[in-house]
């Protein structure tokens, strides 16, 4: 595995940013909902394997709280680690910042993410009703998951 860098994004790289949602996520955020992840809790961070930007991490800390808004690969690096270094940087900055836990909501269907964050000491702790919206237009549950870190 090459070597994964990380960049601070900023409004710069928007379209970039939009442009890796697309090759990432069965439901897009719009670029304005993506815009306003830019902002004094926000953080928007994107991991780079040489010049190539692989990933991203959409964060919120705030009052100690970490909370992942979005996290994804592009395709081609799913199954390489990649994910473990991603969320490890995630830990890494949650700590830096004495954040006490880390939450993140995941699709009730999503029993793939289910098993990483579990593997990531992520525990299951409630259920968020209707919460996803699905590509037919339905709605999906979302299990709310937490890591202590302190």
């Amino acid at each position: 595995m090459k070597e994964l860098t990380f960049i601070k994004a900023n409004k710069k790289h928007l379209d970039a940013i939009v442009e890796l949602e697309h090759a990432i996520f069965p439901i897009l955020w719009t670029k304005s909902q993506v815009a306003g992840c830019f902002g004094r809790y926000k953080q928007v961070w994107l991991a780079q394997q040489g010049e190539e930007i692989v990933g991203v991490l959409f964060l919120l800390i705030v009052a100690g709280v970490c909370e992942i808004l979005n996290i994804g690969l592009v395709p081609k690096c799913q199954g390489q680690g990649i994910g473990d270094v991603l969320m490890n940087k995630v830990v890494e900055m949650a700590s830096k910042q004495n954040c006490e836990e880390i939450f993140l909501e995941v699709r009730l269907s999503n029993k793939n993410a289910q098993r990483f964050y579990q593997k990531h000491e992520f525990d299951i702790i409630n259920l968020r009703k209707n919460y996803y919206t699905t590509k037919n237009g339905g709605r999906e549950d979302a299990i709310i998951m937490q890591r202590r870190l302190k």
